[in-house]
Parts: C-alpha cells; sequence; structure tokens
C-alpha cells in the first residue's frame, strides 16, 4: 500500500530532484509502474524547485547510497570532487539526509550478574616503548567485574604464562576475592585450561587429561 508520505517521497524525488522513476522505485522496493501510476493518480501540485548546484550529482548519490547505504557524505564528496562537484559539504550533507533510507538499529543482547558472579579479562596493545636499545611491545592486561564494572589494568611487556598468572593474582588482589568464574577474550585455549581449575573457567573445560 503506498501511504500519503510514500507518495510525497515519490514525488519529490521525480519531479523535484529529477531522479529516474526506476531508481525511484528501488528505492521504494515496488515495480516502476506503480510509481508512475502513483504520480499520474496524485492531483497534488508543486511549486518546481529552484535550480541547485548540486542537481546533476543527485541520481549519481542516490545510487551510491543505494548501493552502499553505509556510505559517508565526506567519502561521497571526495568522489563527487572527481567529477566536477564545486559545492560545499554542507550542501552534500543536507541533500544525503534527505535521500539516505533509515538505518536498521543493532540489536544487543544485555546480560545481568549477580555480585561476585563474573568477572571478564581480556589483552589489549598499546604500541611499542624503547627499553635500553629496543623497542618492545606494550601489553595491558584488564579485568573487570561484571556486575559494578569495576576494573583492573596493568602493563607489561610481553604476554607469556607467567606474566598471565602474575596479573591475576595482582588482580585478585586489588579486588580482595575471587569470583565464580572469569571468561576470557581472545585469550589462546591452552592457556585457559592450564591456568584455570574447571569451577574457575566459563564455559567449564574438561580437566587436562
Amino acid at each position: 500500500m503506498i501511504t500519503p508520505e510514500m507518495r510525497m517521497h515519490m514525488r519529490r524525488l521525480v519531479l523535484a530532484e529529477k531522479l529516474p522513476i526506476e531508481t525511484v522505485a528501488r528505492r521504494f522496493g515496488v515495480h516502476h509502474s506503480t510509481v508512475r501510476r502513483t504520480l499520474a493518480n496524485d492531483t497534488q501540485t508543486e511549486q518546481p524547485a529552484s535550480k541547485s548546484i548540486i542537481d546533476p550529482f543527485k541520481p549519481y548519490i542516490v545510487e551510491r547510497l543505494t548501493t552502499l547505504p553505509e556510505l559517508t557524505a565526506t567519502r561521497l564528496l571526495f568522489e563527487l570532487r572527481d567529477r566536477g562537484f564545486v559545492g560545499s559539504i554542507a550542501v552534500l550533507r543536507r541533500y544525503v539526509t534527505k535521500v539516505r533510507l533509515p538505518r536498521s538499529r543493532k540489536v544487543y543482547l544485555r546480560i545481568e550478574t549477580d555480585p561476585g558472579e563474573q568477572a571478564q579479562v581480556d589483552w589489549g596493545h598499546f604500541g611499542h616503548m624503547r627499553v635500553g636499545g629496543a623497542q618492545r611491545p606494550v601489553s595491558a592486561f584488564s579485568m573487570v567485574l561484571s556486575w559494578s564494572r569495576a576494573l583492573y589494568v596493568d602493563f607489561c611487556f610481553d604476554q607469556q604464562m607467567e606474566t598471565f598468572c602474575r596479573m591475576h593474582r595482582r588482580a585478585l588482589e586489588f579486588f580482595g576475592g575471587i569470583p565464580r568464574r572469569i571468561v576470557y577474550d581472545y585469550v589462546p585455549w591452552h592457556i585457559i585450561v592450564v591456568l584455570c581449575p574447571i569451577w574457575l573457567c566459563s564455559p567449564p573445560l574438561p580437566r587436562p587429561g
């Protein structure tokens, strides 16, 4: 069903923005004959739009946004410069806002935990530091309590097992206790098996044979 709002947008894109009917039909997911019939049956009148510096580039902009919905106005501006567009980014952004389809919202799963139930561990990379005459990689060990979001961060020059265990000890001493389980991001599987007794890891792991 073509709503009054869709009819208004179709008329604007075809009559004011001078886009091909086929392009408008693809944007609304309908057959091009539906757009033609909507325009023919609509008796509303509109004032002709004044010429704009962006008019010659509108079909290209709509085509690019249809193909790449996440394309930014800044990136489009670089492409249009190569095609002779001399307008400002503000002019381009106003038009992109008019014709860009609404972006779908991402869905996230919120996980609730009890106090002391879970901690999360991860490594981060922070470039290199000169030590003596050598450049050494700098890593950050982080442990965050899932319920309170309390955070412990420590820095080191390697991610070896000895360092990994030492960082755990410091973090747990800092928090003053041990969570029921620890969840690891991007930590090698064999390290988790060696490091954790079965009650400390999530998901449960088989004991080494």
